[in-house]
C-alpha cells in the first residue's frame, strides 16, 4: 500500500460492463478511497460485481447525454480528487503512484492521461495513442458539456487553459476491440446521438469529427472520409481534436490506397504540425507502399532524426525508433542488401527487447546468406547471452523449424527435453519436427500430448491452437486417425468459429455437401486460419489434401483471398502459380499490394 494524504474517489457510468469491470476496479483499487457507479440500466453482473467491491451504485435513466450522467457521478464523490475511467479502461501497473504524487503535490486542478486504444481481434502490441481527461480536482467549479464524447468546463465559464496537467500514465483502452464493439453496439447508439447535435450545429468540426469517427469503427471507411473532410473546413488547428482529425483522415486515405492523395495529406500535416514524427512515419510507409524506396528511406531517417514528438502529437507507438528501424530493414531486404537490412533489424531488436519476432526475420536472411543450417543456428546464437536457457532455446528451434533446418532443429527439441522432460513446448516442437519430416504418427501422439497439458505456462504463443491445426491435418490425412473426436476437441477448446473452418474444410475433403461457412463469420480469423492450414499442407507437398482443402477461400467473404494465396504459393517455390494468382486478384478483385508486387518484380528477373 503506497501512502497517501488526498483522498481519491473512482467515479464510473457502466452498462453491462461485467467483462471488463472488475480489471478496471482491481487497476486502482489500492489508491481509491471510493468507488461511485453510475448504472444506465445493466442487465447483466455488472451491478452484483460493483457491489462486490462495496461501491456506491446509483441507478440512473439514461437520456442519451454522457455529460448529464458524468456530471451526476461526480455529484456523488466525496473525496478529494475524481478519478474518471470507464469500465473497460485500466490504469498500468506504475500510474497508481504517479496518480497519488500528483494529487498530492499539484497546484493544478485537473490532469490528462495518455490512452492506448487496442484495436482489431485481440490484444496485442498494436495499439493507437491519444490523451483524454481522466482526474479532476473535487472543487464544485468543474461540470461536463455534451451529449458524447463530453468535455471539461468551468461553471463559471472562464478559460481553463494552464490549469490542467498533460501527464504520461498509461491507460489501456479495450473498448474499440472488434469483439467489444459487435457485442455492445455502440456505433449504433452513439450516431444517433451525434447527429442530433449536428442538427443544432451542422458546422461543428468537433462533432463532424466524432461523427466521422463512429464511421471509422464501423470500418465504413468512404464514409469516414466524407466526414473528416467536411470537418476539415471548419476545424480550429489550435483545437486538441485537430491534430486526431488530420491523422484519422490520412490513415482513411492509406486504407482506400489513394496513395498521392494521402502523401498531400501527411505534408499538409507536418506543414501544420512539424513536429509529429508519427506524420513523418506514415509519410513514409506511404512512399514504402509505392515502391519509392529512395524517399521512403528519407522519411523513415527522418523520424528517427526527430525523436519522440509531443504527447499531443502522438497518435502510434515507436515512431522515432522501433517502427522506423524495421521499416528500414524490411526497405533494405526488399532491394537485397542484407547487411543493411541486418543492421537496422538489430536496430529494432535493441530498441525493444520483448520483440523476438525480429530473430525469425534475420534467420531467414543469413539462411539466404549462406544456406547451411549449422551456420545459421550458430549465428542466431549469438542473439542469446545464456545459450543453455531454456526458453531461449525454445526460441532458436521454432525459427530453425520455420527455415525447413529440421535435423538441428531436432537436436535442439531433444535438448530442451532432457532438460526438462515435460515441458510443453519442447513436446510440440518436437511434434512439429516429425510433422515437417512426414512422422505423422509420431507427430500426432506429440500434438495430442500438447492438448491434454491443463495450466501450464508456454513460451511459445497459440501451441495449443496450432497443435489442433496439426491434429486436423494428420486425421485427414491419415485413415486410421478419428477426425471427428479431433473436430469434437476443438468443437471444446475454441472458439465457434474455428471449429466452424475446420469442419468445412473436413466436408469439402470428404465431398459433403454441406455449408458450416455461412459468410457471417470474421472474414479475417477465417482467412488467417485458412491461409495457415494450406500453408502447412503446401510444405510437406501434400497436394491431394490441398486441392481438396483449397475450395474454402470460396466461402470467404473477402477480397484479400487471392493476394493471399499467392503469397503462400510463392512461399512455398510455386512461382508460376504464385504470378497466375496474384494477376487474376489484381484482374478481378483490384487488389494488390507491396509484397505481391515484389513478387512479381523479383520473378521476372529471374
Amino acid at each position: 500500500m503506497i501512502n497517501k494524504n488526498k483522498t481519491l474517489s473512482l467515479c464510473m457510468i457502466v452498462k453491462n460492463e461485467e467483462k471488463f469491470l472488475s480489471k478496471c476496479i482491481d487497476s486502482v483499487r489500492k489508491i481509491i478511497s471510493e468507488i461511485i457507479i453510475v448504472d444506465t440500466g445493466s442487465t447483466d453482473k455488472t451491478v452484483e460485481i460493483a457491489k462486490g467491491y462495496s461501491a456506491k451504485v446509483y441507478s440512473y435513466e439514461w437520456n442519451d447525454n454522457f455529460a448529464e450522467a458524468r456530471n451526476f457521478a461526480i455529484s456523488k464523490a466525496s473525496s478529494d480528487w475524481v478519478l474518471l475511467l470507464d469500465a473497460d479502461e485500466e490504469v498500468i501497473e506504475d500510474g497508481c503512484e504517479k496518480i497519488l504524487n500528483f494529487i498530492n503535490k499539484t497546484s493544478l486542478d485537473g490532469c490528462n492521461f495518455v490512452v492506448y486504444n487496442y484495436t482489431g481481434n485481440d490484444i496485442s502490441s498494436e495499439y493507437t495513442v491519444h490523451n483524454a481527461f481522466r482526474l479532476l480536482r473535487n472543487n464544485g467549479k468543474y461540470n461536463f458539456k455534451g451529449e458524447i464524447h463530453e468535455q471539461i468546463v468551468r461553471k463559471d465559464k472562464k478559460e481553463i487553459v494552464g490549469l490542467f496537467a498533460v501527464s504520461d500514465i498509461v491507460i489501456k483502452h479495450y473498448g474499440y476491440l472488434n469483439s467489444v464493439i459487435n457485442e455492445k453496439k455502440k456505433r449504433d447508439r452513439n450516431i444517433p446521438i451525434i447527429l442530433k447535435q449536428l442538427e443544432l450545429e451542422p458546422e461543428n468540426a468537433f462533432y463532424l469529427f466524432n461523427l466521422g469517427n463512429e464511421y471509422l469503427a464501423k470500418q465504413d471507411i468512404n464514409e469516414a472520409l466524407k466526414i473528416y473532410n467536411k470537418a476539415m473546413n471548419y476545424a480550429d488547428v489550435n483545437q486538441p481534436y485537430a491534430p486526431h482529425l488530420f491523422y484519422r483522415r490520412l490513415t482513411c486515405l492509406m486504407q482506400l490506397k489513394r496513395y498521392e492523395e494521402a502523401i498531400t495529406a501527411a505534408n499538409q500535416a507536418l506543414n501544420q504540425y512539424p513536429k509529429s514524427t508519427d506524420f513523418e512515419y506514415l509519410k513514409g510507409t506511404v512512399y514504402f507502399e509505392c515502391n519509392m524506396v529512395t524517399l521512403a528511406i528519407d522519411s523513415f531517417n527522418k523520424c528517427i532524426e526527430m525523436g519522440e514528438p509531443p504527447s499531443y502529437l502522438k497518435f502510434l507507438s515507436d515512431c522515432c525508433s522501433f517502427k522506423p528501424y524495421i521499416a528500414l530493414g524490411e526497405l533494405y531486404e526488399s532491394v537485397s542488401d542484407y547487411d543493411k537490412a541486418i543492421d537496422f533489424y538489430n536496430k529494432a531488436l535493441n530498441s525493444n527487447k520483448d520483440a523476438y519476432y525480429i530473430l525469425y526475420t534475420i534467420g531467414s536472411i543469413v539462411k539466404k546468406q549462406y544456406k547451411d543450417g549449422n551456420i545459421v543456428s550458430d549465428m542466431l546464437l549469438r542473439y542469446f547471452s545464456a545459450k543453455e536457457y531454456v526458453p531461449n532455446l525454445i526460441l532458436l528451434t521454432d525459427i530453425l523449424i520455420n527455415l525447413d533446418f529440421y535435423d538441428i532443429a531436432e537436436l535442439y527439441a531433444d535438448k530442451i527435453l532432457d532438460k526438462e522432460n515435460s515441458n510443453v513446448d519442447g513436446l510440440f516442437l518436437k511434434a512439429k519436427v516429425h510433422f515437417y519430416k512426414k512422422k505423422y504418427h509420431m507427430a500426432y501422439e506429440g500434438f495430442m500430448q500438447v492438448e491434454n497439458f491443463h495450466d501450464t505456462e508456454n513460451i511459445l504463443a497459440n501451441i495449443r491452437t496450432e497443435s489442433l491445426q496439426y491434429l486436423v491435418i494428420i486425421a485427414l490425412l491419415q485413415s486410421d486417425k478419428d477426425i471427428t473426436s479431433v473436430l469434437n476437441l476443438i468443437k471444446e477448446k475454441q472458439v465457434n468459429e474455428i471449429y466452424k473452418i475446420y469442419r468445412q474444410i473436413y466436408c469439402l475433403h470428404a465431398k459433403l455437401c454441406e455449408d458450416v461457412l455461412t459468410g457471417d463469420e470474421d472474414a479475417g480469423l477465417v482467412l488467417q486460419t485458412a491461409v495457415s492450414f494450406l500453408d502447412k499442407l503446401l510444405k510437406v507437398k501434400e497436394y491431394d489434401l490441398f486441392n481438396d482443402s483449397v475450395d474454402i477461400l470460396n466461402k470467404i467473404n473477402s477480397d484479400q483471398v487471392l493476394i493471399n494465396l499467392g503469397k503462400i504459393y510463392n512461399k512455398n517455390g510455386l512461382k508460376d502459380l504464385a504470378i497466375k494468382t496474384i494477376l487474376q486478384s489484381i484482374q478481378e478483385l483490384k487488389v494488390v499490394d507491396r509484397e505481391s508486387i515484389n513478387i512479381l518484380y523479383q520473378t521476372t528477373l529471374l
